[in-house]
This record gives C-alpha cells, sequence and structure tokens, in this order.
C-alpha cells in the first residue's frame, strides 16, 4: 500500500510538470498569437504590400516564424484592434492613427491603446491633385468645386476634411466625396471629381504610375500646400504632420505637400527578444527591402529612424536600435 501511494506520488507531481509546462506555453503562444505565424499586416496594393511582403520573406528566412503578409485591405484603426486583439503582430498605419490610438483619443477609443512603435518607415504624402482645367492651384480654389478624400470611417479623411474648413471649405458649398483611394481615383480619372486628396506618394512621379494608365501626365496639376495661417493652425492641433519638399528624384517639381510618418507597430504585449528580432532584421536588410518598394519613397531614413515616430518605442526595439547605435543614449 505505501509502495502505491510513492507510485501515485510520483504520478501526480509528473502531471502537476506537465501541466505546468503546458499553462507556460499557452502563456507563451497568447501573448505571440502564433509561433507558427508573424502575421505582417498591409493594404493589398502599394508600398505597404510590398514592404510586408519583404519582411515576411526576412522573418520566414531567419527561422522561428513563417512570415505571412496579409492582403486584407482594411482600415488603420481596425489593423490597430487586430494588433490589441493578437490577431496579427504587426502593422505599417500612419502617423495620425498611431497617435490617436496611443493616446487614446476619445473621439476614436475609450482609452489609451497599448501599442509601441518598432520602427519608421517612410513619409506617407498626401498628394494634392487636379484636372488642369479645373482651375484649381491652391487649397482655396476648391470650394464650389468636388474633392474625394478618405472615406467615412477613415482617421485620415476626417482630419483632411478638418483642414478644408480651416479654408471655409465645408459640404455646404463644396461637394466633397468621403469614398476609398481606388474609388476617388477611378472618379477622378472619369472626370466626376475636380480634385482628389490621398497619401498617393510623391506627386508627379506617382501620375505617371499604373494607376493613371492610358492619360496623360500634363492633364493634371499637383496642387502646392503652402504654410499659410490655416496649415500652421492645423499643424498647431496636429504636430505629426508637417510640411515638406515633394521633391524626391526623377524631375519633380519641388512643391510642399503635407505628410505624415509612417511606422510599424505592434502591441506592446509582444515579447522583447521576438521584437528584438524584427527590428534587427528590418534594419540589417534595408538594401533588400528596397528592392520592394519605389524608391520615391526614401524607404529608410539611416541617420535617423526615429523621424516623425508619434508614439513610443517598444523596449525591444530600442534594445536593438541602442545597440547599434541608431539612437545616442538610453534615455531617449
Amino acid at each position: 500500500m505505501k509502495r502505491f501511494s510513492i507510485v501515485i506520488f510520483i504520478s501526480f507531481l509528473i502531471a502537476a510538470s506537465f501541466t505546468a509546462a503546458g499553462c507556460k506555453a499557452a502563456n507563451s503562444q497568447k501573448s505571440l498569437g502564433s509561433r507558427i505565424f508573424f502575421i505582417i499586416k498591409s493594404y493589398n496594393t502599394g508600398s505597404y504590400y510590398f514592404a510586408g511582403s519583404a519582411l515576411s520573406r526576412l522573418i520566414t528566412a531567419d527561422k522561428g516564424f513563417i512570415g505571412v503578409n496579409s492582403t486584407s485591405s482594411i482600415i488603420e484603426n481596425e489593423k490597430i484592434r487586430m494588433l490589441i486583439e493578437n490577431r496579427a503582430q504587426v502593422a505599417f498605419i500612419k502617423g495620425p492613427e498611431a497617435n490617436l490610438a496611443y493616446y487614446g483619443d476619445p473621439v476614436y477609443w475609450e482609452k489609451a491603446q497599448p501599442i509601441r512603435a518598432l520602427f519608421a518607415l517612410w513619409p506617407a504624402v498626401y498628394s494634392l491633385i487636379a484636372h488642369t482645367e479645373s482651375g484649381i492651384s491652391k487649397i482655396e480654389d476648391i470650394k464650389g468645386k468636388s474633392i474625394a478624400i478618405n472615406s467615412e470611417n477613415s482617421v485620415a479623411g476626417d482630419l483632411l476634411e478638418f483642414l478644408l474648413q480651416f479654408y471655409g471649405i465645408n459640404r455646404s458649398n463644396t461637394e466633397i466625396y468621403r469614398i476609398r483611394e481606388s474609388i476617388g481615383i477611378s472618379m477622378f480619372m472619369l472626370k466626376e471629381v475636380d480634385c482628389i486628396w490621398y497619401d498617393l506618394g510623391y506627386g508627379e512621379n506617382y501620375l505617371k504610375s499604373p494607376f493613371f494608365v492610358d492619360s496623360k501626365a500634363e492633364n493634371y496639376v499637383l496642387v502646392p500646400v503652402e504654410p499659410d495661417e490655416n496649415i500652421r493652425e492645423f499643424l498647431k492641433i496636429y504636430p505629426y504632420f508637417y510640411l515638406k519638399d515633394s521633391d524626391k528624384s526623377k524631375g519633380s517639381k519641388k512643391m510642399m505637400q503635407l505628410m505624415t510618418p509612417s511606422v510599424a507597430v505592434c502591441s506592446d504585449s509582444m515579447p522583447e527578444d521576438v521584437v528584438y528580432r524584427i527590428t534587427k532584421l528590418w534594419w540589417e536588410n534595408a538594401d533588400f527591402i528596397e528592392q520592394y518598394v519605389p524608391d520615391t519613397l526614401g524607404l529608410i531614413n539611416r541617420k535617423d529612424n526615429r523621424e516623425g515616430v508619434p508614439i513610443a518605442f517598444h523596449k525591444g526595439a530600442l534594445r536593438y536600435m541602442i545597440e547599434a547605435g541608431l539612437i545616442p543614449t538610453p534615455g531617449f
């Protein structure tokens, strides 16, 4: 009987140890979402998709995860929810959405969201493009005409419409279409709107892209966004926007446009070692990544990858950047 009791006791200890190990594994699985798939959420076209494809290949080659570049076309705030709910691990988003979520802007969020930055990507350039015959040569000229901007559930669309109001442009005196970029471009090509204002990249280079097939670039004009009093007031409210020369390459005219940083973000609960590895992969394979995206993006800013990032960095990303000498001190 005594021997039988000892056997039962030992069996209990073994079972307990397996249970504890199982719980630990489950918690690790929960914290990462999956140790098999490291998901990159991106748009189904464009620079986010191509950069996501490059990063997912690097992740897979690095072993430990299978990098998957999702092609779901969803709005930025939904990407953030997927991070928080552990349905995705990394999202490429823009400065406004990241900042408003991080600080818990009451218009969009009930509380501050636990997201952190991994690294800066490239500037999102909100190109204001008009038909030449529309007579639009500055923002004020849009009044009384028609414009397409991001959809009703888009933060960027809300902020651009808010900016138009500084110039006295609103839905009572101007046709403002809040629709997705692809539809807005189609309407523009069909001359159903006089102008569009989307994150389209660097101006005239974009006009020569496949989106404007069977068309002539001289039919359109890149409208400058001048640093006037209205813009300055807008930037005081939303300092993660800035004005910068759109001249990047290939003879584009120097013209100021509204820009904001793009940034890779993750959940604050992402394990530090995983974030460290992903950040390291990104910065140590810049040449590989740049093969996937247009050179007009200015993809990698090797001098200061913190430029414009409007939220705090994840501690894993900070650890890599400190070790690599990308930031001067741990007190950043």
